[in-house]
């Protein structure tokens, strides 16, 4: 009985860490997707509105759901006063914000910094886009990696769960 128990046991834990893989790449997935909305919220914001970037960014934080922090933060850090500019704010809220996102992401996201801030609205526009175009190809990987990964992930969870508690006996 003793034995049945701890085999059920491995082969939960096992599984619960291959749901746990295939969750991350959930997470990134549905991360990126949050960060094109709050990106072409601060366009709209941008280029409609000709809002200030700190109030823009406040805005675009609305549509970027769990990835909010992101533009707040980097809101609150161009509005305290500190004498940083638009694109040290962002590069700084990047490392400060804890997000679901693999290296390269995250390195989109620094591109985007460079310059933030700095020209006029058109370029700011042509940059915005530029970076939800990026994120969008971004989406796509995450979404081809989640899909076939993730089974991958479930599957080999239960696998090894299974294969070690064979071993085990």
């Amino acid at each position: 009985m003793l034995k049945i128990i701890g085999a059920c046991i491995i082969i939960f834990a096992s599984a619960s860490i291959g749901r746990i893989g295939a969750a991350k790449m959930e997470k990134r997935f549905h991360a990126l997707q949050y960060l094109q909305g709050g990106i072409l919220s601060l366009e709209r914001e941008i280029g409609y509105g000709a809002t200030p970037l700190p109030e823009a960014l406040i805005s675009a934080s609305a549509a970027a759901g769990p990835i909010a922090p992101l533009f707040q933060l980097t809101a609150q850090k161009l509005l305290a006063g500190r004498g940083i500019n638009a694109q040290e704010a962002w590069s700084e809220a990047i490392e400060e914000v804890s997000l679901p996102l693999n290296r390269a992401d995250c390195e989109i996201l620094a591109a985007f910094a460079t310059g933030l801030g700095l020209s006029d609205g058109k370029d700011q526009l042509k940059r915005l886009e530029l970076i939800r175009l990026r994120l969008q190809a971004a989406e796509e990987e995450a979404k081809k990696e989640w899909q076939n990964m993730g089974k991958v992930w479930k599957n080999l969870g239960w696998a090894a769960g299974v294969i070690l508690v064979l071993i085990c006996l």
